[in-house]
């Protein structure tokens, strides 16, 4: 009997419930068990690293032993939150909240810009790390007085806060002021907390120091606090905006300008093997947009808008792992009148919006057997605001549908409704209601709730799932689901009780 580890950043230990034996692992990888491990015995985690939640199967925190000789053993991270609260008609302050998925805890000690809605934080070696406002970072171990602020002479209102792929996992790199608001690029060292001013390779500025960094066409070396920025591939000086799509092995990179479209540029992750460009599957002259739709491989599907007999259609091409074209769908040729707007490649399939003969609806597009699977009936979604996060298992999808209309600009109440899809069981269940809410132009329904939490649209911890719903017991706050509605709970830990935890810039001040 073996376990394979993944994710794992520190000890992790495992019981033999009905045994009482125990073991402690600290390596990812495939590691072999004592034998007398017998098929029907219990496993069960006991003690997990700092900051992370460790599961078999990345859903169970204890298992029976089959028949399989390997049992999988995955850990993630926790998840932090930075909440926006109004204190009165004018005035916000921030906070931060870590959760294991079962609740909020806030961490004392931060204090944050209300004006960076992004992800900005990173997790190494049990802490996690957080830039202050207006100077300095936050070191915490995630428990509410684990907090330790490191405060830099010379260094002022930090930008962006990030690590750089191929580089030691201990350097963390900052973007800041100076005290003659100079901006600089420096490196933290978690080891020996320690703090120097580098400099980096000639024809880029600081600028390209953003959240984007390990999605451009470069790799990095980094010796004697000099960052040597490598191109692999360099857009030629145009004003159209310039495309990277990230696969799982490679990129590709194109281009518009006046001339129209450039061909596929196809950059390998893995250095040795050389650029080379692909041919797009159709005549590019009439063509007004591309959209590219990926999964978790190497294989996506791409998206046409043509111009034809004076109105827009759109042809789908596939481009294999072999960089191949095939042409899927030709929309300005089919007879079956439907529109296909592909948002994912699925296991199952894409899931793709279908517009079309009275009806718009969201299923699964087979481009193998062109069959499409309703799975969001039109009745679900016309007329509503909707938006969708992706994860392995399934997807969710958070529609609000509208109760009333106002005459102020956009002004409507919308009922919220969380449902999810699995793709194990090919169900579409509701797992949370919410209670109707109003919005106006200045207080929009919040499509990017997580942006606003300072987190990913998809954040997650193993097969868990967080959201944000309004309800008449809890207000707005933050929820969680494994994609059932038994284990859909609100984390009603930040403003216990109706009056909502968490806001929005321009909502309405509830009071204390």
């Amino acid at each position: 009997m073996s376990i394979k580890l993944k994710g794992l950043e520190g000890e992790v230990s495992v019981k033999n419930i009905t045994r009482q034996e125990s073991w402690t692992f600290n390596e990812n990888g495939t590691v072999m068990v004592p034998t007398g491990v017998m098929q029907g015995d219990e496993f069960q985690v006991t003690h997990a690293p700092d900051l992370q939640n460790c599961l078999f199967s990345g859903k169970y925190s204890s298992i029976i032993v089959d028949a399989a000789s390997t049992i999988e053993l995955s850990c993630e991270n926790h998840l932090f939150f930075r909440v926006i609260q109004k204190v009165s008609e004018t005035g916000y302050r921030t906070s931060l909240w870590v959760s294991d998925g079962t609740e909020l805890k806030q961490i004392n000690g931060y204090s944050g810009d209300i004006n960076i809605s992004r992800k900005n934080y990173h997790q190494i070696n049990g802490f996690a790390y957080f830039p202050l406002y207006p100077s300095g970072l936050l070191k915490t171990d995630g428990s509410q007085e684990g907090g330790q602020k490191l405060t830099f002479p010379n260094i002022n209102f930090i930008s962006w806060l990030g690590q750089i792929d191929g580089l030691s996992k201990e350097l963390l790199f900052l973007k800041a002021e100076d005290d003659n608001e100079d901006e600089h690029i420096y490196v933290f060292d978690v080891g020996t907390e320690s703090i120097r001013k580098i400099a980096f390779s000639e024809g880029f500025d600081t600028s390209y120091f953003s959240a984007n960094i390990n999605e451009s066409l470069t790799s990095h070396s980094f010796q004697n606090d000099f960052l040597t920025i490598n191109e692999r591939y360099k857009f030629p000086e145009i004003t159209d905006s310039n495309n990277i799509v990230k696969l799982a092995t490679k990129y590709l990179a194109y281009y518009a300008s006046d001339g129209g479209y450039s061909n596929l540029t196809v950059v390998s992750k893995d250095q040795s093997i050389p650029n080379n460009n692909v041919q797009w599957p159709i005549a590019m002259g009439d063509v007004k947009d591309i959209a590219f739709a990926t999964g978790t491989g190497d294989s996506v599907l791409v998206s046409f808008t043509e111009e034809f007999d004076g109105t827009d259609c759109l042809k789908i091409g596939r481009l294999t792992e072999q960089e191949e074209w095939q042409l899927v769908r030709d929309e300005c040729n089919s007879a079956d009148g439907f529109s296909y707007q592909i948002k994912k490649v699925s296991p199952k399939g894409a899931i793709a919006v279908r517009k079309g003969n009275g009806v718009s609806d969201i299923g699964i597009f087979n481009a193998d057997t062109l069959e499409y699977t309703n799975i969001v009936p039109s009745s679900l979604i016309e007329g509503s605001i909707y938006e969708m996060s992706y994860y392995d298992d399934g997807f969710l999808i958070s529609i609000g549908a509208k109760v009333e209309t106002g005459n102020a600009p956009f002004s409507a109440k919308l009922q919220h409704t969380i449902y999810f899809y699995s793709y194990d069981s090919g169900q579409l269940s509701v797992i949370a209601e919410g209670k109707p809410a109003n919005y106006t132009l200045f207080v929009p329904y919040p499509l990017d709730s997580m942006f606003w939490l300072q987190q990913d649209q998809d954040a997650s911890i193993l097969n868990l799932k967080f959201f944000v719903l309004p309800t008449e017991e809890t207000g707005w706050e933050l929820w969680v689901t494994d994609g059932t509605k038994l284990n859909t709970k609100a984390l009603d830990d930040i403003k216990p009780g109706p009056k909502s935890g968490v806001q929005f810039l321009h909502q309405p001040y509830e009071g204390d």
